[in-house]
């Protein structure tokens, strides 16, 4: 509630509230059994002229260590289960009929029952990445975001070619994974106007500011050579997108980010 009064001062027109519940990923927002904030809250926004009270919203980040379908349909009816909670305790305190949102990437795509949810918020599913490739959310086929990167140099003795693609292009995100450690992305080569499979026991195993180190195998190797252009899958396309200011499709048309709009 501290930041409504502030709120409610600077924005010139009525715009809907939703306010955020923290059902266990313990990243934000009040908690779903804590009545007391959660009713003062309430009470706070609907006091403010030109905020509107709408509903419930939270992110169940703990479906990112769900590793069956088993365990996604379990962490997301827990969730379920406190925002229904929630919801029951604002209704009794008065705040009837509010909607309940809930959005997270790997319960999106693989779940088909959302229960009371009344919205989803799919995260970076219309994209996908390698942390959702690796969690199982998705196959690789359906991965539609990659950063070409131009191969400035190649060293057979160690197996690695270094790309100018580094941490202002793919940020700093990395993955734990069970063959090469750490990793900052997969690895593809070019195929048409896009890009093909994903090239075994390869990956970016480490960045600099500028920079990535490309790790695979020597025959691999062997095919690739400086001034190749290798098409790399990020761990996490939402932070990749975020360093560009616009999207080129396969068809070269270009698509401008919110970085790349007229107001910046």
């Amino acid at each position: 509630p501290d930041g409504l009064a502030e709120l409610s001062r600077e924005i010139p027109r009525p715009v809907d509230i939703w306010v955020k519940v923290n059902v266990g990923c313990n990243r934000a927002g009040v908690d779903w059994n804590d009545r007391d904030l959660l009713t003062r809250t309430c009470r706070e926004v609907s006091r403010r002229p030109g905020l509107r009270l709408c509903g419930l919203l939270t992110h169940n980040g703990r479906t990112y260590s769900a590793r069956t379908l088993c365990a996604l349909a379990r962490v997301h009816a827990d969730a379920m289960r406190k925002m229904r909670s929630a919801r029951r305790v604002l209704a009794a305190a008065g705040f009837e009929g509010l909607e309940i949102s809930v959005g997270d990437t790997p319960s999106c795509t693989r779940l088909e029952d959302f229960g009371d949810a009344d919205e989803i918020r799919p995260g970076n599913f219309i994209l996908n990445d390698v942390m959702q490739l690796e969690l199982g959310t998705c196959g690789e086929e359906v991965i539609a975001a990659a950063v070409a990167c131009p191969v400035v140099s190649t060293h057979p003795a160690r197996r690695e070619a270094v790309i100018y693609g580094g941490a202002i292009h793919l940020s700093k995100e990395d993955l734990p994974t069970s063959r090469e450690g750490r990793i900052y992305g997969r690895v593809c080569r070019g195929r048409g106007p896009g890009w093909g499979r994903v090239l075994p026991a390869t990956a970016v195993s480490s960045i600099s500011q500028e920079h990535g180190i490309v790790k695979t195998t020597a025959p691999e190797l062997k095919r690739i050579k400086a001034g190749d252009i290798l098409f790399i899958l990020p761990v996490h396309s939402c932070l990749t997108v975020n360093l560009f200011k616009e999207y080129v499709r396969l068809d070269g048309e270009r698509i401008p980010t919110i970085r790349g709009s007229s107001r910046t």
